[in-house]
């Protein structure tokens, strides 16, 4: 285990670093509690690492797999234990994309229900509420949806040039935008509308996305998942 931190630690890049703080999570919750009860003096620094990903989803993975471990393993942790069952729920509850929401969702429940099966019930009955909420439940159909509607937004800016549009035109497109479980995709689409309307000279309306739709998304990203905020500051720069 203390070849594996050190081997994370040599890792410059942010985004494969975490990628394999979640690789050894994973192989660690295949582990015996037997195996688990060798090593666990060494899990500090992991837990450590856990606490503080950037990428929202892959954290909350992490700390619940982390949380689980220590239940499995070291009982008398009660304060990482307790500091990682309460990361893992408020990163779960942080993820903006609805299907990486569930997916995770579901993914947690498995995990608690080995050491927790009334934490596991509650978090399934949130994670199929929010399963509910949204219209997209895989990355392929959103992908596909995004991608017509970008075509919708294109196509759209020519009829504002030719002036053929009116403002229920725009709305009704508004609504179309809001239907993606996305923030990253949705600013990138909210963006690129901003850039049509101001081609078309629809000043008032370019300025009204960008300060209705494009800024409150990128300040709950950069509250909530600091890379997807990156990612989304690039898609609509």
């Amino acid at each position: 285990i203390r070849t594996s931190i050190d081997a994370i630690r040599a890792i410059r890049a942010a985004l494969s670093r975490e990628q394999a703080i979640l690789d050894v999570f994973q192989r660690l919750g295949k582990l015996s509690a037997d195996a688990l009860l060798r090593i666990h003096r060494a899990l500090p620094p992991l837990t450590d690492m856990a606490l503080s990903m950037n990428m929202v989803d892959w954290r909350a993975e992490c700390c619940c797999l982390g949380h689980v471990i220590l239940r499995r393993c070291c009982h008398d942790d009660l304060d990482t234990i307790s500091r990682l069952a309460n990361e893992a729920r408020l990163s779960w509850t942080a993820i903006d994309t609805g299907w990486r929401k569930v997916d995770t969702g579901f993914q947690m429940v498995r995990m608690l229900a080995v050491v927790d099966r009334a934490t596991a019930s509650e978090l399934l009955a949130e994670t199929e509420n929010a399963r509910r909420g949204i219209r997209f439940d895989a990355d392929v159909t959103a992908w596909t949806y995004s991608r017509i509607l970008r075509l919708a937004v294109r196509a759209f800016g020519g009829l504002l040039q030719a002036g053929v549009v009116d403002s229920e035109g725009l709305r009704r497109l508004h609504r179309l935008i809001e239907r993606i479980p996305s923030s990253v995709e949705c600013v990138k689409l909210w963006s690129e509308l901003a850039l049509r309307c101001s081609m078309a000279r629809r000043t008032e309306d370019c300025r009204g996305i960008v300060v209705e739709r494009v800024k409150p998304i990128l300040e709950r990203l950069r509250a909530s998942d600091s890379i997807a905020w990156q990612t989304a500051l690039v898609q609509c720069a």
